[in-house]
């Protein structure tokens, strides 16, 4: 999927992950940003090519990056359109980091994010039996940005 391609199968899997049972185990996938375990899901939606550090490559990254941040915010305007503003806003990744390296309980799908260092631009929504979430991520400019859809136990 490229950043300017309909949001419908997005939005999809976001449905799907919401309404699958969350599993007691780590479960095996072939997901690379993404993984099941106790608790919850979380699911790679879409990435852009990796990037170089040659001064083409920088152009490059930065009109690429850009359409990736506006199709991740339009994705966020239909989730809000769908299921009402997001209940925390932008998550802070760095304070999530913190969170986590601090052992402050995190709901599930936080903590793998944390954990493998997948934490970039989140928005969250509540419900009374899990979390759903989204998120926008690059661990470094070389590499590509990464949208991931999560769901979650709530926090403990």
């Amino acid at each position: 999927m490229t950043a300017t391609d309909d949001l419908a199968p997005w939005i999809a899997t976001l449905e799907e992950l919401r309404r699958m049972p969350l599993p007691r185990e780590e479960v095996e996938g072939d997901d690379v940003w993404g993984g099941s375990g106790p608790g919850f899901h979380v699911r790679t939606l879409g990435r852009s090519d990796g990037f170089g550090r040659s001064a083409e490559g920088d152009r490059a990254a930065e009109v690429a990056g850009r359409r990736w941040e506006e199709t991740f915010r339009r994705f966020v305007g239909v989730l809000e359109r769908h299921w009402g503003a997001e209940a925390d806003g932008a998550l802070d990744a760095m304070a999530l980091l913190y969170d986590h390296l601090d052992g402050t309980p995190l709901p599930p799908a936080l903590d793998w994010l944390a954990e493998h260092e997948e934490v970039g631009e989140i928005y969250l929504w509540r419900w009374p039996d899990r979390l759903v979430g989204v998120n926008l991520f690059q661990e470094d400019d070389t590499q590509p940005l990464v949208v991931v859809a999560f769901t979650s136990e709530p926090e403990p």
